[in-house]
């Protein structure tokens, strides 16, 4: 293939046609050893450009002025390399073989977690109504995989390939080897990220929010963004992993969240009335829901029905 023509149409400033297009996705078929360098996701091509800017720019103060028209070529190298991923992307989204696919595996309801082996070594635990997805054939170079809900990560170390999740939120967490709980239910309106071990760095749409190390939480608000990062307390972080569902000073709304998860149940109340209303619950998993709602009544000023598919919580009258 015409090398002076391929960078002829690299180096263009208007669109491309279709022909020129095609000419450019045949060029770049030629190397399939380089295609997972393509993306995911909008979220990870952001997060890329964003650890392409700090290295290679972050170093340019540092090198002698004589250095600097080397330095300024080899970054226009990278950036021009930057580009042309930028314009593949689409294009090769486009073009994606038809051999891989997204796998999806869900956590039913009924109080039993769901165990998952990842094509990597690396297993993960699910919450009742959690839901994980991956590619197949699951690309090592990437090891890139999406969960919604609940989830307890053991990574498979690797330096060579870091491992991220995505959540639906735009929050990524990428690690090399270590265990790390993430939560990212919708109706929390916040991610919350908590390391066991190891070292995790968490990402909002390519900009690096905070790295964490053993025994941090992060969480992350989905709606104003603010973050607040505190000590891991382990316990109701791991200990659904054996099947006790542990709540410290939770609001209702987290235990309306709970049954809806374990028990595919949707919940009613008041939520001004009990604004203030904290619960510190310890149960088994597999309770059937009404021990859970006698407990509620015992330890609160609450009176907890259940009508079809609705739990209702309503203030006891005198």
């Amino acid at each position: 293939m015409d090398e002076q023509k391929i960078a002829e149409l690299l180096r263009l400033q208007r669109e491309l046609t279709t022909e020129e297009k095609e000419v450019l996705r045949e060029w770049y078929d030629q190397f399939p050893e380089y295609h997972y360098l393509t993306f995911d996701s909008s979220s990870h091509k952001q997060r890329i450009a964003q650890e392409i800017r700090s290295q290679v720019f972050a170093q340019l103060p540092m090198c002698p002025r004589q250095l600097w028209p080397l330095v300024l070529r080899i970054a226009s190298v990278v950036i021009a390399a930057v580009v042309l991923g930028w314009w593949l992307w689409p294009l090769t989204r486009k073009h994606t073989p038809d051999n891989i696919r997204w796998v999806e595996i869900h956590a039913d309801s009924g109080g039993k977690n769901r165990f998952v082996n990842l094509p990597d070594g690396s297993n993960v635990t699910l919450f009742p109504g959690s839901t994980l997805k991956y590619r197949k054939p699951f690309i090592r170079e990437r090891r890139l995989i999406n969960v919604s809900g609940l989830a307890y990560f053991e990574i498979a170390p690797d330096r060579e390939h870091p491992f991220t999740v995505d959540t639906e939120e735009g929050i990524s967490t990428t690690v090399i080897g270590t265990t790390f709980t993430i939560k990212a239910f919708a109706e929390d309106g916040a991610v919350q990220v908590g390391l066991l071990s190891g070292k995790v760095r968490v990402d909002k749409k390519g900009d690096v929010i905070d790295i964490l190390n053993p025994n941090e939480q992060l969480t992350v608000s989905t709606k104003d963004n603010a973050v607040h990062k505190q000590p891991l307390d382990s316990s109701p972080n791991t200990e659904w992993l054996s099947g006790t569902l542990v709540l410290r000073e939770a609001p209702l709304s987290e235990v309306a969240a709970v049954i809806q998860h374990l028990y595919d149940l949707e919940c009613s109340f008041d939520q001004l009335a009990t604004a203030d209303m904290r619960f510190n619950l310890q149960i088994p998993m597999d309770a059937p829901v009404a021990e859970l709602m006698e407990t509620i009544s015992l330890i609160s000023d609450l009176d907890c029905r259940i009508h079809k598919n609705t739990v209702f919580f309503e203030l006891k009258t005198l």
